[in-house]
């Protein structure tokens, strides 16, 4: 088999897999083992190659950045903390529009699967001075829930991205994208919530104690502030391939050291009993040896250049292909994981960062468009239940926005190229 065709083999199994239930982590070593037997390799080789792929210090580090982020979300959610960011946006917004949106934006900054259905109790319960369609609720709590994920950091996906960076520089990637987060507000402000009448809401008298709020946002801030710094420090020390990964883990704990220190020690026996923590480590490791192993079989490559000798132009391949496997995959890990590998051969493997970075975005952004359209992104099915809506009438909404997002989206990969080159 073609090793493209053994690459879309192989992610359909997976797919399947996770549709009977079967843990994702686990899939995509299913699917990673399959892909390689369908190329025709041995049992020998494949085992070799899983090696190969989980002795890689990318893989653990990887591994250890999804991990820490996720075991800090429930640190923070069983600290009280989002508890206290919803109380404080009801109290201090009176604009209605903003408040409704910040819910879902808050829950946002916790990355975690089916994230929208915990913003969306939020969303349903804020007191609101006029009546709301259970419609609009559903679309600005799945809407505002992933404004963040082009840009913000914490994001498994984002962090995957970056190994595939020469220089692995998160803070770069995530810069670039920025531009991509303003226009999910903006286009999300105009099409979503401008359906909401306008005006101000009577202020709830929930207001959190003094130094709560802080205390919420405290270890969020901590890692921001040291990523960077991190960076800098691991930098003199590693190579900087690999500088910016591990200066991430360091961020991460200092976050979480600083969330124990306010919530207390015990709320990370509580994280750590959690399946979800353990079941998301797995899927790290899943979904590294699936992209290893598209590497290992030639598959990015020769995927390439299949493109250029059946005459797509590269830059449409670009776009199409994360779109594609976003919608059909409903998550933007596999997105990165599978497409990712292919835009990088696309472009040039010895293709410096300014020039790779801009086909990155490009491609995540794509992947970004199909993963929101997914009829199997658990948000939206979730979310829409949720409210008693229908996944249809959600789509129907959906297309303008997303439309004007794929064109600013080409907007932001023209004018970085134009920066960077």
């Amino acid at each position: 088999m073609h090793p493209a065709l053994a690459v879309t083999f192989g992610l359909v199994i997976a797919l399947l897999l996770t549709r009977w239930r079967v843990p994702m982590g686990a899939a995509f070593l299913v699917g990673a083992v399959a892909m390689a037997l369908s190329t025709g390799r041995g049992p020998a080789w494949t085992a070799a190659a899983f090696g190969e792929v989980l002795a890689a210090g990318s893989t653990w580090v990887f591994a250890c950045q999804v991990t820490l982020v996720f075991v800090l979300s429930v640190v923070l959610r069983l600290a009280g903390s989002l508890d206290v960011l919803v109380a404080a946006a009801g109290a201090l917004i009176r604009n209605r529009r903003i408040r409704l949106a910040s819910l879902p934006a808050l829950v946002g900054l916790l990355p975690m699967p089916g994230g929208a259905v915990v913003s969306a109790p939020l969303v349903e319960r804020m007191r609101c001075d006029v009546e709301l369609g259970t419609r609009d609720k559903n679309l600005i709590n799945y809407w505002f829930r992933h404004v963040w994920e082009v840009c913000w950091p914490l994001y498994p996906p984002l962090l995957l991205a970056a190994t595939f960076l020469p220089d692995g520089d998160m803070a770069k990637l995530c810069a670039s994208q920025a531009p991509l987060m303003c226009l999910l507000v903006v286009v999300g402000w105009w099409f979503i919530l401008r359906r909401v009448p306008g005006g101000c809401d009577s202020l709830s008298d929930e207001r959190p104690e003094n130094g709560q709020l802080a205390r919420a946002l405290l270890p969020l801030i901590v890692v921001i502030v040291a990523m960077p710094v991190m960076g800098a420090v691991m930098g003199s020390v590693l190579p900087q391939s690999s500088s910016g990964g591990v200066g991430l883990v360091g961020a991460l704990v200092l976050g979480l050291v600083t969330a124990l220190a306010l919530g207390g020690a015990g709320l990370l026996l509580g994280a750590i009993k959690e399946r979800r923590v353990w079941d998301l480590l797995v899927l790290a490791l899943g979904v590294k040896v699936f992209g290893g192993m598209v590497g290992s079989t030639g598959a990015a490559q020769k995927t390439a250049d299949l493109v250029r000798d059946g005459g797509l132009p590269p830059l449409l391949a670009i776009a199409f292909l994360p779109l594609f496997v976003g919608f059909v995959s409903g998550a933007t890990i596999v997105v990165v994981t599978v497409s990712f590998p292919v835009i990088v051969a696309l472009v040039g493997g010895d293709t410096p960062v300014s020039a790779l970075l801009p086909y990155l975005v490009l491609g995540y952004a794509m992947g970004f468009i199909g993963y929101m359209l997914s009829p199997v992104h658990m948000c939206l099915v979730l979310s829409s239940k949720f409210f008693g809506e229908t996944v249809a009438g959600a789509y129907r909404r959906l297309g303008p926005p997303l439309t004007v997002f794929l064109v600013g989206s080409v907007g932001v990969f023209a004018a970085l190229r134009a920066l960077l080159s």
